[in-house]
């Protein structure tokens, strides 16, 4: 009896130890597979001398070494896992890359089957997609082109193809390209290529073997190219399901499908990013699984942060009416002139009950009549701004000669001007002094059509101007007419670090259409100031849409009532990635209210869904917070989602209703901390993207809660200005500065300042006066240094104790044909080194000058964004000097939030339902 029990008994334990071996197995597997693929996304292929053979055996040696690129998922969701595994391998010759698809096919006997009775022709089953994307600009492109993102791009500023080829070998490749901004991309299937592919189907799966030339895809990728691969699986046979390479998941990316048809731009979650180093190259898994604008706060301050002053020129304004081309065709069409003449009333009610201003003038007051606009005042108060513009075949009429790309009258064309000018003057006669006029709006975004100086004509002219001027000529060549900008031709010098003529050109061409631009709002302003006294006038709204354009704010000071800024983050995530978009709306506030000097701002926040990214109401409300803490004092919504997205209309009432109560914040009147931007120096690189300011932006403000000034040298030399009195001075652009500039500079330290020089090539040159190697001796102690390359900078056993850092401060890589980053550092013999390079070498010294200090680093740690968010020891550097100088830090003000509840306003019932 005990002898049975006890069998039993065991019985049921191994019974049990087996069950538990096999869940563990199980679980083994389950943690495995995750771990592959949520813990891998980062694979290297290799390039090959090997002679090959395209006909899907993948025999050749190369192949049998090369690792899969594993983890499929059925519409980018990591959750949901293909039935059929998917893999790909990856190789590259010096002609071809080269790639296999490995397809698990469960069905494939019955494929083979149905081949064989009926022939190819029959199947309309599986097939697989290469996607490429090449592009050869670089951080350093052409600012002369305004390339601001991918959006506009064609064949001629990058290379944009697919390739797809069927489980049985039918092929099939096409270009992709647009014809201008917001429009859909066109896939050519009728464009050719020459590339080779071949299908194998073996016992449960099929292989597809493919080679294209490196000639037909952009050619083989450059230094500083960006290089993308997408892997796209289409099954059709039982299920239509396509599956991908990259992850995504989340609500700010919007499509009905994920078949690259549905795309309309070259979102990222179709391309993996590729690398190229000697002989091997790196790809990584786009991955997106929570919102890339999140900014994660374990503390928020509102009312703490609130004064009892009221700000006079709080506004609100929604800058597009509920019929913007954003809609699609799909809401449009359900419409009648009725139907949105009703709507429309309803949406002003509604902004009027927010306390925000009505739609653009003069559309809206031709559409509705003076007696309306005069109703809306006295019902809300509601108030209205201008902007208007001239017809370009008029202006080509009168006799435009200064012509855009396209044929177009430039906006500083003088006949253009002229006529605009007139046409301000008529107007303004007539309603320039109603109350419910709020401001006049001069040019939107100047440099967009910066293009024009290099059409036939005008560009002689500039040549023969900043030949009179400063002795250099543009420096690029000739343009051609009758193609859109983005179509022109990239020049050579684009590609890589300015050299010394470029940057002169450059400066030179920035300075002489900054005074042309002065000149157009100074007699704007003029016609203002006499037909609408006590009227706002805004010269220029600046493009900052995806970085900064490269207009002088102190030029046009004297001549605009305030200063104004488009930064969308949709835009900047496209063209810089997660890192610099995340604060683009506080960072671009806060660079153009330092340089407004004491006027107002204005900054137009993405209230919309946008190249496919869709603004959450949690997205806005942080944006609206991130404008509000860096002090701006209007603000403007670019889009009307009313309709499409209610959600997030609803939050962008309640945050106008909020903003145009808001007191003032409790922000320092002065700061112990500038940051240094200098317009020449910015020129000079034709650096757009603004990533050094940026993420000092990041670290001192948003990280280290300390308040900082944005110190432009213009503004200086105009005594817009002033260094007098900082702590603490930053320098990340200073190259080329004016004499003037650099002895203020030298005279801060002596005076007993610590300025930090993250730009090795400091004080170079001053366009006006020459060199400037005297000046860069006396504050640095050195002369112009050698270029090298370095990945980081290790702290001495000194500069480790003073700023507490026990690791090495990484350096990010030039986005250009160079990898030489750095500069050979002879340091002075007063001087104390604080970092070394890996090899040993000074990269980082100290010396004292007067009564102030000079920290010398021999590299530029800031070309992208990736360390604005990253914990990489920058942070802790710019702290330790913080707190050295007995800098406060930690200020609620940088936690400011608007609250998730308040101020909610009560809207209408649509009028047709959805």
């Amino acid at each position: 009896m005990n002898s049975s029990l006890s069998g039993i008994k065991q019985s049921k334990l191994f019974k049990m130890i087996a069950c538990f071996i096999f869940l563990m197995c199980a679980y083994a597997c389950t943690t495995s597979e995750n771990y592959i693929t949520r813990n891998r996304d980062t694979f290297e292929f290799y390039k090959t001398g090997e002679r090959y053979i395209i006909d899907g055996n993948l025999n050749e040696t190369f192949w049998k070494n090369a690792e899969p690129l594993g983890g499929f998922r059925i519409d980018s969701d990591p959750e949901r896992i293909p039935v059929e595994n998917t893999e790909v391998y990856l190789a590259y010759s010096t002609d071809a890359l080269l790639a296999a698809f490995v397809c698990e096919k469960k069905m494939i006997e019955k494929l083979n089957e149905k081949i064989a009775s009926s022939g190819l022709n029959v199947w309309k089953g599986d097939y697989c997609e290469l996607q490429v994307f090449s592009r050869p600009e670089t951080p350093y492109y052409s600012p002369f082109l305004q390339r601001l993102d991918f959006k506009n791009a064609n064949d001629k500023a990058r290379t944009q193809r697919h390739f797809t080829i069927t489980a049985v070998g039918e092929k099939q490749e096409g270009n992709i390209y647009k014809v201008g901004p917001h429009t859909s991309y066109i896939t050519d299937d009728s464009w050719e290529c020459e590339w080779q592919a071949s299908v194998s189907r073996q016992k449960g799966r099929y292989i597809i073997e493919l080679s294209i030339p490196w000639s037909e895809i952009g050619g083989f990728p450059q230094p500083g190219h960006i290089f993308k691969l997408g892997f796209i699986r289409h099954r059709r046979e039982t299920v239509r399901e396509i599956s991908r390479f990259n992850w995504y998941t989340g609500v700010n990316f919007q499509v009905e499908s994920f078949d690259p048809l549905h795309f309309i731009q070259e979102h990222p979650v179709m391309f993996a990013p590729v690398v190229f180093h000697d002989n091997h190259a790196v790809i990584k898994r786009y991955v997106e699984t929570t919102d890339p604008w999140k900014v994660i706060r374990t503390h928020t301050e509102y009312e703490s942060v609130l004064t009892g002053r009221t700000v006079e020129l709080r506004a609100a304004h929604f800058y597009l009416g509920i019929r913007g081309f954003l809609l699609p065709d799909s809401i449009k069409n359900l419409y009648t002139d009725e139907t949105w003449a009703l709507e429309e009333d309803n949406f002003i009610d509604e902004l009027g009950n927010a306390g925000a201003f009505g739609p653009f003038l003069p559309g809206f007051l031709n559409q509705k009549g003076e007696a309306a606009l005069d109703s809306l005042y006295k019902r809300y108060g509601m108030k209205f701004t201008y902007h208007g513009y001239v017809s370009g075949k008029k202006a080509l009429d009168g006799g435009a000669t200064i012509l855009r790309p396209r044929g177009t009258p430039a906006f500083f064309d003088p006949v253009y001007a002229g006529l605009k000018n007139s046409m301000l003057e008529k107007w303004l006669k007539n309603y320039g002094k109603k109350p419910w006029l709020f401001d006049i709006r001069g040019q939107d975004e100047p440099f967009n059509q910066i293009a024009t100086i290099r059409m036939p004509g005008m560009y002689e002219r500039v040549n023969k101007e900043l030949m009179e001027e400063y002795g250099v000529d543009m420096g690029v060549p000739l343009g051609v007419p009758g193609i859109p900008y983005q179509d022109q031709a990239i020049d050579e010098n684009s590609h890589t670090v300015a050299d010394h003529a470029t940057a002169l050109s450059r400066i030179a061409i920035f300075r002489r259409l900054n005074k042309r631009f002065y000149e157009i709002a100074k007699d704007e302003y003029e016609i203002v100031r006499k037909y609408a006294p006590g009227k706002l006038y805004q010269a220029y709204n600046r493009n900052a849409v995806a970085d900064m354009d490269f207009l002088d704010q102190s030029l046009i000071y004297d001549v605009t009532d305030y200063f104004s800024a488009d930064p969308y983050p949709s835009f900047n995530i496209y063209v810089y990635g997660s890192a610099r978009s995340r604060y683009h709306v506080g960072f671009t506030g806060k660079l153009v209210t330092d340089l407004a000097a004491g006027k107002p701002t204005q900054m137009i926040i993405q209230g919309c869904e946008m190249i496919q990214r869709l603004s959450t109401p949690e997205n806005i409300r942080e944006w609206t917070s991130q404008a509000a803490k860096a002090g701006v004092t209007m603000l403007d919504w670019w889009g009307n989602p009313r309709l499409h997205y209610p959600e997030v209309y609803h939050e962008m009432l309640r945050l106008s209703k909020l903003w145009k109560n808001l007191p003032a914040l409790d922000i320092p009147s002065s700061s112990d901390i500038a940051v240094l931007f200098s317009d020449d120096s910015r020129a000079a690189a034709g650096d757009e993207g603004l990533h050094s300011h940026y993420t000092l932006h990041s670290l001192i403000g948003e990280k280290a809660g300390a308040w900082f000034s944005y110190i432009s040298e213009n503004h200086v030399r105009r005594g817009l200005q002033s260094l007098d009195g900082k702590k603490l001075i930053i320098a990340t652009q200073c190259a080329y500065l004016s004499k003037t500039f650099a002895e203020n500079l030298i005279g801060q330290v002596e005076n007993g300042a610590v300025l930090i020089i993250l730009d090795p090539d400091a004080l170079t040159y001053d366009i006006e006066s020459g060199s400037l190697s005297q000046e860069r001796m006396r504050l640095l102690g050195i002369p112009l240094c050698e270029k090298r390359e370095a990945q980081e900078l290790k702290p001495t056993q000194e500069s480790g104790k003073r700023f507490t850092i026990d690791r090495a401060l990484p350096l990010r890589p030039m986005k250009c044909r160079t990898t030489l980053n750095a500069r050979v550092l002879d340091v002075p013999g007063d001087a104390r080194v604080l970092f070394t390079y890996p090899d040993g070498k000074p990269a980082a010294f100290s010396r004292t000058l007067g009564k102030g200090e000079v920290i010398v680093f021999g590299a530029m740690p800031f070309n992208d964004s990736e360390l604005a968010v990253e914990d990489s020891g920058w942070g802790d550097f710019f702290v330790s000097i913080i707190d050295e100088l007995g800098i406060d830090s930690d200020l609620p003000l940088w936690k400011f939030m608007f609250p998730v509840e308040g101020g909610e306003v009560e809207t209408h019932e649509l009028l047709i339902s959805r």
